[in-house]
């Protein structure tokens, strides 16, 4: 009897839910167990004579306060007349109990009464009428321990009048909710908890968060220090969503290294010598580049010098008025015809190198009358004795000038090239941003910088334009980025920043493409979808056509994959049975629409979070550097991917037409990539991606216009199939 009182316990503790009521409407099944102790001495002889008995009862609510019951008891009972053995008896009733049914207390007392049915060894079978009370303790949820006591009264025979006292469990059935479990007892549901074998906080979705920030431990960079999301569960004092411990700023909010740029030009504040005005020139306008702020420019829309602050040179002089300006005149507080100097006797010698003004003579003869013929070798006009190459025609003191710049060719590092004295024949070589490199040399020529003539703010060798990371130094490697561990992954694409690897920055010692730390078999090749761990047994497939046995509804015929082994049916087969044919259907394995190519179509509502996508994903200015405040928003792209598995995703970036064309291609694609780069951190397979940069080439609005130029300024998502 023991045992089966124990096997009853079990039964009913399978039906347990997980919330504490009384019965009632709601829960309105019950079943009920007790031992029973059985008297027939007292009504018969006045003398107790005690026997043990069982009962299992099943009960049903009918009204707010009453419950209809079946309790079906067997015992051994010492009977009248047969005192000293004990007889097998057992009986049906059928009784109603009346008691509170909506009470929350601990303790629910009530009364009953019924008819039955009785049978014994002795006197075969009876009516009877039960009538009793008890009381109900309630010990878990849904289940009471039952106490109660109850006369019988024999219909035919007073010989069968008992008494009984029974003491059990009463049991509220109830099947369990899947959606109320809650493994890790962490009070957060298997179905919303992340982490559902491992107690945690409902604000970390169940899983382990140290500090209480919100951010899971195994996400969060800080788990002892409490932060936001947007630094990674790092502190974030100013809220600027740069953790403190790479906030250059740490209490006041900023954009660059965490610190403020009012004007927006990517020159931090504090380093800016204009800062609510946006410019180039250490943080102000410079409209002609010519290195001087317009503030301090003379002439900010001519480019100059700045010992003519800002301007272009000045209008030289002409003193004397002889139209030679004073740079160019041998004589400039004497007007002249040679050279701006005098020559009186129109000899074409000035009177200062003539050696008889007044008299008209040669050059050779130092300007005084021939008093003998010299001899001119070359003939090139200068006498032998003055020629300085006498056997060369020339016209530069008789020697060659082939370029015409004034300087002869033996002199000439430029003889082919027309040039100015001062730089030896050659031309003389701009250098407009005054940063050391030729303007020919310099790729940047309008901006002073360090590398080919272009900025490189953060000093890492790499110029701005070309640098991913312009305020925050790296290696080459991965285009101006950090890399702490120095494996080629930037530490913003690293999933392992702090351990170099090769799987995504992360270690993978065997090399089989499942990174260390998730792979159950790291010192071992194996397969992603084996968790790492090698293949033990390759299945038989015993007709070959792709399909293990155990998966071959025809294992002895050859079939396809795609019809589990058999072969392939002669009309056209409808996989997932949406109407579409496999043949044509880009989801045979989902069910869809034919207006969507047989795959499920995609809701407005996903439509709309795309195109809010749109405007809301923000970058740092003029670089390629997500905001924090646009990781929540490609999450749920990350999110609508995962819902439309069969569905691939195109990333397209643009830009308004501020800046030249190449400039703005290039950062529309770098700004794409990056969103790009991100998916795939989040684990978006890559084929299922792809991502291109138009510039300035499709507007959607007025590029004239401050509000038109901020709408075409946008990267767009957009959901694809094959």
């Amino acid at each position: 009897m023991r045992s089966i009182f124990t096997c009853a316990l079990i039964v009913c503790a399978l039906y347990l839910p997980n919330r504490s009521s009384a019965q009632n409407a709601t829960n309105k099944n019950a079943l009920s167990t007790k031992v029973n102790f059985l008297d027939y001495g007292l009504f018969y002889n006045q003398e107790l004579a005690l026997s043990q008995g069982f009962e299992l009862g099943y009960f049903r609510n009918v009204h707010k306060y009453v419950n209809l019951g079946i309790p079906f008891k067997l015992g051994l009972s010492k009977l009248p007349l047969a005192l000293d053995k004990k007889t097998l008896t057992y009986s049906a009733d059928l009784i109603a109990q009346v008691s509170n049914t909506e009470s929350t207390s601990k303790f629910l007392p009530f009364g009953f009464a019924g008819l039955g049915f009785a049978h014994d060894e002795l006197i075969s079978s009876h009516l009877l009428i039960p009538v009793g009370g008890g009381l109900h303790f309630k010990i878990d949820d849904y289940a009471y321990l039952t106490a109660q006591g109850e006369f019988r009264k024999a219909v035919a025979d007073n010989n069968r009048d008992n008494f009984q006292a029974s003491l059990g469990f009463t049991f509220l059935l109830h099947k369990l909710d899947p959606s109320q479990v809650d493994s890790d007892k962490d009070g957060v549901n298997d179905a919303l908890d992340k982490c559902p074998k491992i107690a945690g906080t409902a604000s970390a979705l169940g899983c382990p968060d140290m500090d209480k920030d919100g951010v899971a431990d195994a996400e969060d960079e800080c788990p002892t220090a409490p932060g936001p999301l947007d630094t990674n569960g790092c502190p974030d004092q100013d809220g600027d969503g740069v953790k403190d411990s790479e906030d250059a700023c740490p209490d006041t909010p900023g954009t660059i290294k965490g610190c403020p740029d009012t004007d927006e030009d990517g020159v931090v504040d504090q380093e800016d010598d204009c800062p609510t005005v946006a410019g180039s020139w250490k943080g102000c306008p410079d409209t002609d580049l010519d290195g001087i702020p317009d503030k301090d420019d003379a002439c900010p829309d001519q480019s100059g010098q700045a010992e003519n602050n800002g301007c272009p040179e000045r209008k030289i002089m002409d003193r004397d008025k002889d139209g030679f300006t004073d740079d160019k005149d041998d004589c400039p507080d004497q007007a002249g015809s040679v050279n701006g100097c005098p020559d009186i006797d129109q000899d074409g010698i000035a009177d200062k190198n003539d050696q008889c003004p007044y008299e008209p003579g040669p050059l050779f003869n130092k300007g005084c009358p021939e008093k003998m013929v010299e001899q001119d070798t070359d003939g090139d006009g200068f006498k032998n004795s003055i020629d300085e190459c006498p056997t060369e025609y020339g016209t530069v003191n008789g020697c060659p000038d082939g370029d015409g710049d004034g300087v002869p060719n033996h002199k000439d590092k430029c003889p082919t090239t027309f040039g100015v004295a001062e730089n030896g024949g050659c031309p003389k070589v701009m250098d407009t941003d005054k940063d050391g490199v030729p303007d020919n040399e310099d790729t940047c020529p309008g901006i002073a910088g360090t590398v080919n003539g272009c900025p490189d703010v953060d000093k890492d060798g790499i110029a701005d334009k070309d640098d991913l990371c312009p305020n925050e130094a790296g290696p080459s490697a991965t285009k101006g980025c950090p890399d702490r561990d120095k494996d080629g992954f930037a530490d913003r694409f690293d999933a392992c920043p702090d351990k170099a690897g090769t799987f995504e920055g992360c270690p993978d010692t065997d090399g089989d493409g499942t990174p260390d730390h998730l792979d159950r078999c790291p010192d071992k090749a194996g397969s992603t979808a084996n968790a790492g761990c090698p293949v033990v047994e390759t299945p038989k497939d015993s007709d070959g056509d792709g399909v293990p046995d155990n998966l071959d509804k025809c294992p002895n015929q050859k079939g396809s994959i795609s019809n589990q082994g058999c072969p392939e049916a002669t009309a056209a087969k409808d996989t997932d049975g949406d109407g579409v044919p496999d043949d044509v259907d880009k989801c045979p394995t989902t069910k869809g629409s034919a207006s969507s190519s047989g795959c499920p179509e995609i809701r407005k509502e996903t439509k709309d979070r795309l195109a809010f996508a749109m405007q809301a994903v923000q970058f740092e200015s003029g670089v390629d550097r997500l905001k924090g405040q646009s990781y929540s928003i490609l999450d749920e792209i990350v999110e609508i991917m995962r819902q439309y598995p069969d569905y691939k995703l195109a990333i397209g970036g643009h830009t308004d037409n501020v800046g030249d064309e190449d400039t703005n291609l290039r950062l529309s694609t770098a700004r794409a990539k990056a969103c790009y780069d991100y998916f795939i951190f989040r684990g978006i397979s890559a084929n299922r991606l792809r991502y291109a940069g138009f510039g300035d080439l499709r507007p959607l609005a007025d590029n004239e216009t401050a509000s038109g130029r901020e709408i075409n300024r946008r990267v767009e998502f957009e959901l694809t199939l094959d």
